[in-house]
């Protein structure tokens, strides 16, 4: 850093010239050719540039999650899941730490580089948290076991994670969405969707359907609440490289519309939770 007081201002000083005239004050006119000649050898000129193959831009949070970024991301930086054993270790380490919300803070800020960047899916989030300025606020567990390629599954755990979290406090999981998305399910409905589960990964689709909702839902027209759901979510993962669910669009009940999407997903919540208890049982 350069300081004014101490090494700039002597700089400019030296190309000025003063003159008193009476009743006008001082007259002061600057060599400007000679300042830039002199400001280019002593503070330029044989110094180190600092480049970076990082190419960045600062996006604001809300403008990183929708559909469109997402599948920027994705074409940009090749997306995998992140492995089961990798999950496990990395809910573990943040149940013990309580650092749920700070991490999806970070890991928002990284989607919104990520989205202009061109650098290897295999580098380590922990050298890219590096180049950010931000080694540290990521769990160990997340900066050492997570690539980039693995960026938006673990974004996807974690807010997976933390809504399930509300969803269990009897609380809305998601507070940004419109109440017409929120429908609740009748018994027959409940009926119909616990025997429709069965068929899925349940890891799978709680991750998949939630990013379909923050994503996709949270900016549809109050009229389209009435779309089937089926419908709705295999165009979104044509036109935005959503994974699909295997079987959804074949087997998923076809009463289903949009304007139960939310509450279908808190179900799923409790499913999951029941097949657990089954299985320890």
């Amino acid at each position: 850093m350069i300081s004014f007081k101490d090494q700039l201002s002597h700089v400019i000083f030296s190309h000025c010239k003063y003159s008193l005239k009476a009743g006008h004050g001082a007259d002061i006119k600057y060599d400007f050719a000679a300042l830039e000649k002199h400001i280019l050898h002593r503070f330029v000129r044989g110094k180190p540039m600092i480049t970076s193959d990082i190419s960045m831009e600062v996006v604001y949070r809300t403008d990183v999650l929708d559909a469109v970024n997402f599948r920027q991301i994705r074409k940009s930086i090749p997306q995998e899941s992140l492995p089961q054993r990798e999950k496990t270790v990395i809910l573990n380490d943040l149940q013990k730490t309580q650092r749920v919300q700070q991490c999806i803070d970070t890991v928002n800020v990284a989607l919104g580089f990520l989205r202009y960047s061109r650098i290897s899916s295999q580098l380590l989030m922990k050298r890219f948290m590096l180049s950010l300025k931000m080694e540290g606020k990521l769990p160990k567990s997340v900066e050492d076991r997570c690539e980039l390629c693995h960026a938006i599954s673990l974004w996807r755990l974690l807010n997976v994670e933390q809504a399930k979290q509300i969803t269990n406090g009897k609380e809305d999981p998601f507070p940004n969405i419109s109440q017409v998305f929120k429908e609740h399910l009748d018994d027959k409905q409940e009926e119909v969707l616990h025997m429709a589960l069965g068929t899925y990964d349940m890891d799978q689709f709680l991750e998949v359907i939630y990013e379909f909702i923050v994503t996709q839902v949270k900016n549809r027209k109050d009229y389209e609440a009435d779309d089937e759901l089926n419908e709705a979510y295999i165009d979104v993962c044509d036109s935005f490289d959503l994974e699909k669910i295997p079987s959804f669009a074949e087997k998923f009940p076809k009463e289903f519309s949009l304007k139960h999407v939310t509450e279908i997903w808190k179900y799923a919540v409790k499913y999951q939770q029941e097949q657990i208890a089954k299985q320890q049982n």
